[in-house]
C-alpha cells in the first residue's frame, strides 16, 4: 500500500529542458524538505476545482491531505484509497503552508 502524490516543485525552474540534471534531481528531491519543514504546520489543504470554469475552492470537512501534520489515521486512508493527490496550489514555493492538493482517481492513471 502506499499513499500517492504528485507534487509539483515549479520553484525549481529548467533552464536547459529536461537535460537540465542538476534541477530535475532537486525537483526528485524537493518531497523529503517540504515533508520535514511541514512538521510545524497541519496537513496540507485539500480543494476541489469548481466546476466549469473553477477557481480551486476548499473541501468543507476535509481533514486535509499528507505531509508530516496528516495523522497516522488520515495516512492509513490514503494508503488504501482509490484516489491519489496532485499539488494544485503552491507550486511556486516550498513553503508547505501554502500547499494544496486536490484528490483524484487513481483510475485515471491507467496504471492501478
Amino acid at each position: 500500500m502506499v499513499a500517492y502524490f504528485v507534487m509539483q516543485p515549479t520553484y525549481l525552474p529548467l533552464q536547459y529542458g529536461v537535460k537540465d540534471f542538476a534541477v530535475l534531481a532537486h525537483r526528485h528531491s524537493a518531497a523529503k524538505y517540504v515533508y520535514f519543514r511541514s512538521k510545524a504546520i497541519g496537513a496540507a489543504q485539500e480543494v476541489a476545482f469548481k466546476k466549469p470554469v473553477g477557481p480551486y475552492e476548499p473541501v468543507e470537512g476535509s481533514p486535509g491531505s499528507g505531509y508530516a501534520g496528516a495523522s497516522d489515521d488520515s495516512i492509513r486512508e490514503m494508503m488504501s484509497a482509490d484516489y491519489y493527490w496532485k499539488q494544485v496550489l503552491g507550486t511556486d514555493t516550498p513553503d508547505p503552508a501554502s500547499h494544496a492538493y486536490e484528490k483524484l482517481s487513481k483510475a485515471a492513471l491507467g496504471q492501478w
